[in-house]
């Protein structure tokens, strides 16, 4: 009773969007890379499977604990990991009655009806069978020509493979394959996973590969020191129920940004989602993408509410906005200054958390030299206090009234106009 009753918990906690079990595999075959070497992804749909394929390490007996229970995975302590709940590989049963599982030496499946027959149930008990905890081990004769074909043909270098058969119809998949697939988006903050190849009735439908070329990404490490102390005492006294329990072993909070760039200039995103290294469907209302450790809800759909820690790291991420915009600008002419500009956030909601992000950017625009000048035939980072605003217009523009030096001479004002590129 308690097996089954933990399995509806389970599964009502993981279904949200429907495509999150896609992203599960992602994470999963993120977080074990072999041998340190990116992870290339296959998804190939036939007829009635979806199968997912991909280059990462073999699973060991603990990544098999792992996926047979709940809450019992070992990335649940592993730091460098993007996956900590030890649930998240559930949301494949949402959908799927039948998930089969070859690695190494390994080779088992997850099998209602395989379960209901063994535990001898009635066409009305179903439901009562712990199903996605049991796990029966399964030899080559007991899969079926359509697995075989796969399975069978896919490069050794492929060392996890799942074959999962949908509960109805297999071609619900194509949607889901669509909607995460349809941009190269998907892969901007996974630190392992460079390619990932979808084919459909045997023709690529999609094929995402990580591109420097046309994202710029950056990151940073918030060292977070009252946060992580605050996460400390609160495992210590018992309360850290729903804060990953690797959290408390962390040195520091990651913290990473990215938005389009086309040669040196800036592109904006048109209102970006926030990522927990996979997207959410959280939108700021940004003209780019942040990614931080957050603790999202269980569908991935959002940030888990009602928690200081999302609330002080969505804060801490508007000061390190600040920051990397300044590092944009540090080097004239490394990027188009009005394009940079472009992305400094104008955003107007009065929502939380584009609030907590909104005021420590304002807070943090004040604090940090970020706002280019030249005078004196050098080019430099100024405070806003020390930035003189020509409301004027007489500096502006391709032939201006006056002169810098002329200007300063005739206000005799201390500070600096700002570039040119940007008044």
């Amino acid at each position: 009773d308690q097996a089954i009753n933990n399995q509806s918990l389970v599964l009502e906690e993981v279904t949200g969007a429907v495509h999150t079990y896609l992203y599960e595999l992602l994470q999963n075959a993120n977080d074990y890379p072999y041998n340190g070497e990116d992870v290339r992804v296959k998804f190939i749909l036939t007829d009635r499977y979806l199968f997912f394929l991909h280059t990462g390490a073999n699973f060991d007996l603990l990544n098999i604990v792992g996926i047979c229970g709940s809450h019992q995975g070992e990335k649940s302590k592993k730091k460098e990991t993007i996956g900590y709940k030890g649930i998240g590989f559930k949301t494949v049963f949402v959908k799927n009655d039948y998930v089969y599982l070859k690695t190494a030496d390994w080779s088992l499946r997850f099998d209602r009806a395989r379960s209901n027959r063994e535990m001898e149930c009635e066409e009305d008990e179903e439901n009562m069978t712990p199903w996605v905890y049991m796990p029966w081990p399964t030899g080559p004769e007991e899969l079926d020509s359509e697995v075989h074909s796969i399975i069978d043909s896919i490069a050794a270098d492929f060392r996890v493979q799942f074959a999962l058969r949908h509960s109805k119809d297999a071609r619900e998949h194509i949607e889901q394959l669509d909607k995460v697939f349809g941009d190269d988006e998907i892969l901007l903050f996974i630190p392992h996973v460079t390619d990932v190849e979808v084919t459909v009735d045997g023709r690529v439908s999609h094929h995402v590969t990580k591109d420097r070329n046309k994202w710029l990404v950056w990151s940073d490490k918030d060292p977070a020191t009252e946060l992580l102390k605050w996460v400390r005492n609160e495992f210590k006294n018992g309360n850290g129920g729903k804060i990953p329990p690797k959290f408390k072993d962390i040195d520091a909070v990651q913290i990473s940004f990215a938005v389009r760039k086309d040669g040196n200039r800036i592109v904006p995103v048109e209102n970006a989602r926030v990522y927990n290294y996979l997207p959410t469907e959280l939108r700021l209302g940004l003209p780019f993408f942040v990614n931080a450790d957050f603790i999202p809800d269980a569908s991935r759909s959002g940030l888990h509410p009602g928690l200081l820690w999302n609330d002080t790291v969505i804060g801490d991420c508007g000061k390190f906005f600040v920051k990397w915009f300044a590092s944009l600008l540090e080097t004239e002419g490394e990027y188009d200054m009005e394009s940079v500009f472009s992305i400094y956030p104008q955003v107007k909601s009065t929502d939380h958390y584009p609030s907590l992000f909104m005021n420590n950017v304002h807070s943090e625009t004040g604090k940090v030299a970020c706002i280019p000048a030249t005078k004196d035939g050098e080019y430099r980072l100024l405070h806003l206090k020390d930035i003189i605003y020509d409301l004027t217009g007489l500096t502006r523009g391709e032939n201006p009234v006056l002169t810098d030096e002329e200007f300063y001479s005739f206000c005799g004002m201390s500070g600096s106009l700002p570039h040119p590129d940007i008044r």
